[in-house]
């Protein structure tokens, strides 16, 4: 062999070798991004109670929601979600002779499986675990002024969304859903003051198994997306039916609200300092 058949083959080689090692760099930096989405409400309520009262009550509320989602592999099929939900309102009954105050949260984690059965729609569907609190107050002069609406549960959850490409730009309508299939829940038996229960250990007949059978309620939420240089803002309506039942009594919260807010793509970085990587998978919304 020639020197200069020896130095092709050489440059060859490392061409090679150098091509070879391009292609498995962006394999190897590839970072998921994280999409956050944050949400402000304003909020039409009726709900009712049957512990506090025999009558409903309907009022204002806002709200604050926050989600955010990763994907879990390279391959972009399944997603991780977390939801987190902050709510208050005040609401009266019909003769305004007294008022129901509430203040709640409501958190909720899972995984989601993408696909894309028809062109230009996006889907998405899985589960999501999660628990709820709320602290409810009757201004009304009565021996049980106080009442808590806790759970645990678990949702069906999916969403569905539509791109449009507008002068360079991509506007989105998405809608969302989640509703409980199984859980428990917290519901006291009518009369039965929380001084007793909290101070003589009577919880008997009060934390109840909670299906279809006597649970039963659905979040949606349609809205558009809007994008920015620096973010995307959303705006919308978010609409919330539930009705629950336990102990001879009912209960239901209608709530219908008009959400304005933003999204915005980061990178977490786990607590180790490297750099960004130039291969970055958003997740898509």
């Amino acid at each position: 062999m020639t020197d200069c058949m020896r130095r092709i083959f050489v440059t060859g080689f490392f061409i090679c070798l150098f091509g070879y090692l391009q292609a498995q760099q962006p394999e190897e930096s590839r970072y998921m991004l994280t999409n956050s989405r944050t949400m402000y409400g304003l909020s039409s309520v009726n709900l009712y109670d049957g512990y506090l009262s025999s009558v409903p009550y309907s009022g204002l509320g806002v709200r604050y929601d926050h989600e955010s989602g990763r994907y879990l592999t390279n391959n972009t099929r399944v997603s991780r979600q977390q939801n987190l939900s902050l709510l208050a309102g005040l609401t009266v009954n019909d003769a305004a002779t007294a008022g129901i105050e509430y203040a709640g949260i409501d958190y909720a984690r899972g995984a989601l499986y993408h696909f894309k059965p028809v062109y230009g729609a996006k889907f998405a569907l899985g589960t999501t675990m999660g628990a709820d609190l709320t602290m409810k107050i009757n201004t009304r002069n009565i021996n049980n002024v106080y009442n808590m609406d806790m759970s645990a549960n678990i949702f069906l959850a999916g969403s569905v969304s539509y791109d449009m490409p507008v002068r360079g730009r991509i506007y989105r309508l998405k809608a969302t859903a989640r509703s409980p299939l199984l859980g428990c829940m917290f519901v006291p038996v009518r009369g039965a003051s929380y001084y007793e229960m909290f101070t003589f250990d009577q919880y008997k007949d009060a934390v109840h198994f909670s299906s279809l059978h006597n649970k039963s309620g659905i979040v949606f939420n349609c809205f558009a997306d809007i994008p920015f240089n620096c973010a995307t803002v959303s705006i919308g309506l978010r609409a919330q039916n539930l009705r629950y039942a336990a102990n001879d009594m009912v209960f239901y919260q209608n709530e219908l609200s008009l959400i304005v807010g933003y999204s915005i793509d980061y990178l977490a970085f786990s607590g180790h300092r490297r750099q960004p990587a130039r291969n970055m998978i958003r997740l898509d919304r």
